[in-house]
């Protein structure tokens, strides 16, 4: 579905406000994009929320980071999570892909985790040296669901553990093995 991108100054419906993001700014007809992850505030429940992604999981990229569009969602306080609303400028648009690739809804388990799909639900996690950043390969790792299932493995080269998918929502613990 085609969908207007998200700038800095658009709002929430509940009124309120995207905050500048720290990420280099890419602009549409003079307005600074903002992305998935950024904040905003929320005049409703009066909280500082962070821009989830729902609707068709395809989206642009600036730097690394997914460009937020219409019709997204603030995780802020309120009891029903806002759609975000495109006003700052009316012709940049992008096509999200949500008639042939599913839908995504937004995580309730924090902003970096996003769940995709109608029925399938994976995280994925990277391991890094705290202070030289390198990603740690040949790690062995156990990831424990909240539902009891349990994964086993050993990071590949760019640290990274295997794919996890689950039925639903749910807590995932990562153990690192001796």
């Amino acid at each position: 579905m085609m969908r207007l991108i998200l700038c800095v100054g658009d709002e929430p419906e509940t009124g309120g406000r995207i905050e500048p993001s720290p990420v280099p700014p890419f602009k549409f007809y003079g307005h600074p994009a903002t992305y998935i992850g950024a904040h905003a505030y929320c005049f409703a429940c009066r909280s500082v929320g962070v821009i989830a992604k729902t609707g068709g999981p395809r989206r642009m990229k600036h730097l690394g980071h997914e460009i937020a569009l219409d019709g997204d969602t603030l995780l802020c306080k309120c009891p029903r999570h806002p759609r975000m609303i495109a006003a700052m400028q009316s012709n940049a648009r992008h096509d999200d892909m949500a008639e042939t690739m599913g839908v995504v809804t937004p995580g309730e388990t924090g902003a970096n985790n996003w769940m995709v799909g109608g029925s399938r639900f994976d995280e994925q996690f990277t391991l890094r040296d705290q202070t030289s950043h390198k990603p740690l390969s040949g790690v062995a790792y156990r990831i424990r669901a909240a539902s009891g299932a349990t994964f086993t493995g050993v990071t590949d080269d760019s640290g990274r553990t295997q794919r996890v998918k689950v039925q639903g929502p749910e807590k995932l613990v990562l153990e690192i093995q001796e």
